[in-house]
């Protein structure tokens, strides 16, 4: 049989502590923001596309037909306009 012995000591002590309290108070300013808008922009470029057409029942040379076509490539160009407004 074992038996275990603790110590404690207790010690009082004040503290003093510090409160602080805030109010909410609004107050206007003026505030800068940006509106920013999107306009679809596209272009076109032309590009050589080309095809083998084989011969039938494997007799003769392979031919190849190219072409120009148009390609539309499409982006989203944005419009940043800041402005000025009033906020509480």
């Amino acid at each position: 049989m074992s038996f275990v012995l603790s110590l404690f000591q207790v010690k009082e002590e004040i503290l003093d502590i510090c409160v602080y309290v805030y109010e909410k108070k609004d107050v206007e300013t003026d505030a800068k923001t940006a509106q920013v808008k999107y306009t679809k922009n596209c272009d076109t470029d032309y590009v050589n596309v080309c095809h083998t057409k084989r011969p039938k029942y494997g007799y003769g040379k392979p031919e190849e037909y190219c072409k120009e076509v148009p390609q539309e490539t499409c982006h989203n160009r944005p419009q940043v306009k800041d402005t000025w407004r009033i906020c509480t």
